[in-house]
Formats: structure tokens, sequence, C-alpha cells
């Protein structure tokens, strides 16, 4: 039988582990960290959540958060209006604070489509829907271009009637960023002047731009989960000259996408191949000249957006921060 005694010290007993389960369920580790742009400038107004708690935090005007979640391996979120969400792991200790890795978060242009990045603006390229043409007989042009094999007897190439005004990179290594386009088959390839007609009705023999052999390229995602953007790798410089990027569009194969986007690369020593002038960058050929020879062998640097789960990105204006 149990005496009164022993009820009374089976009910401390009780009490005590009570307290404690009690107080380990409340400890809390405060998580302490910073949101920036990839100019490297504080992000202000960031939502910041943890998988394993309710608390939610926002960057404040130095791009600072501070959020309290349970120990042990957490999942942090970032989100903000116009921004792609973002990623980061953190392993929470005890009740002491943890100082998470910075976050970087890119910015998204306003629509879809393929982008050069320069001087951390986004420069939309144009596109255009290539166009089947039936190579003059006896062109030796016709041997550089690549033609798909169905169509190598009757020398069908896919093209372009005429250059339209476009983008001009200055670097030979440009940072090219597709965004809400397909990841897979990419192509780049150089485009060449020769004389082919329309397929249609009593052609006239005029000139087209169509493609030389692919330039070999990557695709690497730049933001996390959601993978709106996607950095085009160019792996060798570009020769001076006129580039277009597509998905199959220029072998005639649509199902993808139809479209080629088109982009010259700057040539110091010689005007511009076909086309009208480039909108962009406003500047004098001697300036472009100097920056071309500056960083003729080099890439523009990408934020490193890297931490232990690639980071987030941030959203703006098309042409600029």
């Amino acid at each position: 039988m149990f005496t009164i005694n022993a009820i009374v010290r089976s009910g401390r007993v009780l009490f005590l582990l009570v307290a404690a389960m009690a107080a380990v369920s409340c400890e809390q580790c405060v998580v302490r960290g910073t949101v920036a742009d990839v100019k490297g400038e504080a992000l202000p107004g960031v939502s910041v959540s943890a998988n394993n708690s309710e608390a939610q935090a926002l960057t404040d005007a130095l791009g600072e958060y501070k959020l309290s979640c349970k120990p042990g391996r957490v999942e942090l979120s970032f989100m903000k209006t116009g921004y792609t969400s973002g990623l980061l792991e953190i392993e929470a200790a005890g009740s002491g604070g943890v100082k998470a890795t910075g976050v970087t978060l890119w910015c998204l242009p306003q629509s879809a489509g393929v982008y050069l990045f320069e001087d951390f603006r986004y420069r939309k390229l144009v596109q255009i829907e290539p166009k089947p043409f039936i190579m003059e007989k006896g062109n030796a042009a016709a041997d550089t271009l690549q033609t798909p094999a169905a169509n190598a007897a009757l020398s069908i190439m896919y093209g372009i009637a005429r250059l339209p005004e476009m983008e001009e990179a200055l670097a030979r290594k440009p940072l090219l960023i597709a965004f809400k386009m397909p990841r897979y088959d990419i192509q780049l390839c150089r485009l060449h002047p020769v004389k082919a007609k329309p397929l249609e009705p009593n052609p006239a023999i005029q000139e087209a731009w169509g493609p030389e052999a692919p330039v070999p390229t990557g695709a690497d995602p730049i933001d996390e989960p959601d993978r709106f953007l996607t950095e085009i790798q160019t792996f060798e410089a570009l020769e001076p000259g006129v580039y277009a990027i597509h998905w199959g569009a220029l072998e005639g194969a649509t199902a993808t996408d139809p479209r080629a986007f088109v982009f010259r690369i700057f040539d110091p020593e010689k005007p511009a191949e076909g086309g009208e002038p480039s909108a962009a960058p406003q500047e004098s050929g001697e300036n472009k000249a100097e920056k071309a020879k500056k960083g003729a062998d080099s890439t523009p640097k990408k934020p490193d957006t890297k931490t232990d789960k690639p980071a987030a990105s941030d959203a703006a204006q098309e042409g600029g921060w």
C-alpha cells in the first residue's frame, strides 16, 4: 500500500518531470542574418520564416532580421513580392544565438524571355520567329550552315530575313539569363549572311541570316527552389558578330519554342554586321571600344548567391535595378 509520504514524493517527481519537459519544449534559438541584392545593398521588407516555427520576421532598413525557432536543423524561407523565394538551411544549436550566412537576392525582369545582364541591368534580347529559306544553288556559304538532315537534299535552312535593332554585348563572354524559359535544349549559334529565297510562291533571292555550327553552352539555375532564372553559360569567348539563342527554331523544330533571341558581340575594329545600330548601351564608338578591349577576354561576374542552399532572388524593373 502507498503511504501518504510516498504519494507526496511521487507527486513531486511528476511535477519536476513535467516542469523539465515544459522547459525543454519552450527552449528557443534566435537566428540572426542579413539579406542583400546582387549589388551588395541591404534589402528591406523580405519575409523570413522557419519550417519548425510559426514565427516570422521582416528584414529592416539594413537588411537584417532576427527570428526565434526550435533548436536543430532549420530551413529558412525568404519571400518578397516581386522576388523569387529562397531557402537557407542552418543548424540552430541550443538556446544561444546563431549567425546565419548572408543571403543574396536576384531581381527579376518583368516578362519571360532571354536577357543580357550587364552593369546590374537586364537588357531584353529581341525575339524573332525564323522562317524557311531555299539556299541559292551553288552558294558556297551553304556548306557552313547547319541545316536539318531531312532538308539537306533540298538545301533548306531556317533563318532570319532581316536583322532588327538588337542589344550589343561588350564582353566576349556575356552574362546571358533566361527568365521563365525551358532549361533544356538551349542552343547558341552565330548567324551568317547568305543568299537565299523564302519558301513561298515566286520568291526572289535575298540576303538571309542562317545558323553556323552551334556554340557549346550550359544551363545553370540561379534561384532555388523556383528556378525562374537560368544562366546560359558560354564556355569560350565569342568572336564579334551576330548570335542567336533558340530551342530548335533555327532547325525547324518549334515545339519547345518557335523563337530565336538575337544579340551582337561588339567588334571595335569594324562596323556592325547587318541590322540597325544597337539601342543600348548609348556610348560613343571610342568608349565602347575601350570597354571592349578591357573586357574582351573576361566574363561579367555573376553575383555569388550560393549559401548552404542556393539563394533567393529579387524583382526589379527591366533595364535597371
